[in-house]
């Protein structure tokens, strides 16, 4: 029986993964976003070095 068709959204957000993978995501995007923080902390830091 095929799958039913996941809206974009719900494929985005792990929506019918296995708990293991669905807990890897979590991180991935947990470190996504703490990356994400540090580089513009160091785009601020270089922007007032250049001024």
């Amino acid at each position: 029986m095929a799958k039913a068709a996941q809206t974009p959204v719900a494929a985005a957000l792990g929506a019918d993964l296995d708990p293991t993978t669905a807990a890897e995501l979590r991180q991935l995007r947990t470190l996504a976003r703490r990356q994400a923080q540090e580089l513009n902390i160091l785009k601020k830091a270089i922007a007032s070095c250049l001024l």
